[in-house]
């Protein structure tokens, strides 16, 4: 568990039947998933209460991969492409928090990527397969 987040602190937690999953009130407002880990101090400073928990691994790979998935439909739906590479700066994120949930490393990660480079290419020739024959 996170040094900021002592086991003492007093987290509630309301149950969503829907869901079958935990959210926490924020103001007016229900959340009900991953943040980045700054974000509770940002909410404090903002004058905010909160309430918190800390997934076991289990539960941290899962959200991971629905926040990804949410991150990929932002950056789709990008207006600019400021915003499209600020969408894909926050799946790089949990791209390489999803590497150490699989026992790697951003280095082994890109050594994988270098190697496919090498031997079937990039994408930067922007190549379209229509068909192939036997």
């Amino acid at each position: 568990m996170p040094a900021s987040y002592p086991k003492s602190q007093n987290i509630q937690y309301f149950s969503d039947i829907n869901q079958n999953r935990l959210f926490t009130r924020n103001a007016a407002n229900y959340i009900n998933r991953l943040g980045r880990d700054h974000i509770p101090e940002i909410i404090r400073g903002n004058g905010n209460k909160f309430n918190i928990r800390i997934l076991d691994k289990a539960e941290y790979k899962e959200e991971l991969q629905l926040k990804l998935k949410e991150e990929l439909q932002e950056y789709l739906e990008a207006r600019d492409d400021s915003h499209a590479v600020e969408e894909l700066a926050d799946m790089l994120e949990l791209i390489y928090s999803l590497v150490e949930v699989h026992h790697s490393s951003v280095e082994e990660l890109e050594e994988e990527r270098k190697e496919k480079r090498e031997i079937r290419g990039g994408f930067d020739d922007r190549v379209y397969l229509i068909d192939v024959e036997d």
